[in-house]
């Protein structure tokens, strides 16, 4: 990498971009599996209020938003973020387009939404594990 390492600032807008690209692909493929126009309803996936928005946002972006603050310039730790936060909301957008085939017949899915609630947390912990892993392999 050429030029100075990037500031907390600069992670952290990197961070809630990140949230943003992620939580928005991830409501747009929920509005497509589903059949759905986007933005045909007035709301783009399960996103239909400001305070819904920013919650999905904040949410999505917890895990960026550790590592910003830590200073984690690693580019695997990033990454793996990342593929398990578009791996969660693969899961939110296959599940939802399975409830769909039942014409969501048992209503909520509440189990999913607690699912989604917790894995900025999950998250998190797993970033922590990576990290205390690759200091036991590789100590400084």
């Amino acid at each position: 990498m050429i030029g100075k390492p990037l500031s907390r600032p600069a992670l952290l807008g990197i961070a809630l971009a990140l949230g943003v690209v992620i939580v928005l692909i991830g409501n747009a493929a929920r509005d497509l599996v589903l059949g759905q126009p986007l933005l045909g309803d007035g709301a783009l996936g399960s996103i239909d209020a400001p305070e819904v928005a920013i919650l999905h946002l904040l949410l999505t972006s917890l895990p960026f938003i550790g590592l910003a603050l830590a200073g984690s310039r690693s580019r695997s730790l990033w990454w793996s973020g990342i593929v398990m936060s578009v791996g969660f909301w693969t899961f939110f957008v296959v599940q939802t387009w399975r409830d769909s085939l039942t014409g969501f017949a048992g209503g909520a899915n509440i189990g999913l939404g607690l699912i989604m609630l917790a894995s900025p947390f999950a998250i998190l912990a797993l970033l922590g594990l990576i990290t205390l892993a690759s200091r036991i392999r590789r100590p400084r």
